[in-house]
């Protein structure tokens, strides 16, 4: 159990070793540590098999590291002028990819741990009905692929090697 605390009175709870806010920099520094140990081999395989090598990789985790640093310089850009702004589009897809299956990965274990010290076991997580809802409605919105739809596709529909 992690600790908790209300930041004022009345206030949801919080905690440190849960919320977002407060976990990506353990998050980015667990990507970081796994990246330099080459710890997920299959993510590097895959992306040096869709052309982007460990340099590529090495240039993308920068410009991530990058993107996090600005993106609370300037509250007038949007995440994807933040994006564009630290050249994480110049990166090859397969290195975008690999560094967000990374990052995934390790925020998947992160998940589960808030999930299963927040909640009863068996116990739905409060407000799953609208995260659920939300990744529906995102899925039918076909008017404009955000950029990681794009990169998926361009990626992913390329025809089988023979």
């Amino acid at each position: 159990m992690s600790l908790e605390a209300r930041l004022e009175p009345g206030g949801k709870l919080f905690s440190p070793a849960r919320d977002l806010r407060w976990i990506y920099p353990q998050a980015i520094k667990a990507v970081c540590e796994h990246f330099n140990k080459r710890a997920w081999p299959d993510l590097i395989d895959l992306a040096a098999r869709e052309g982007a090598d460990w340099d590529d990789l090495c240039d993308a985790l920068d410009k991530y590291c990058n993107y996090l640093n600005a993106s609370v310089t300037d509250p007038e850009k949007s995440l994807h002028q933040v994006l564009e702004q630290v050249g994480w589009f110049e990166q090859p897809p397969a290195a975008q990819i690999a560094i967000m299956a990374m990052l995934g990965r390790v925020v998947t274990g992160q998940l589960f741990d808030s999930l299963r010290s927040t909640t009863y076991l068996g116990e739905a997580p409060e407000g799953i009905e609208d995260v659920m809802a939300a990744a529906i409605e995102a899925l039918r919105t076909g008017r404009q692929r955000s950029w990681y739809q794009r990169l998926w596709r361009k990626l992913f529909s390329k025809k089988p090697r023979s």
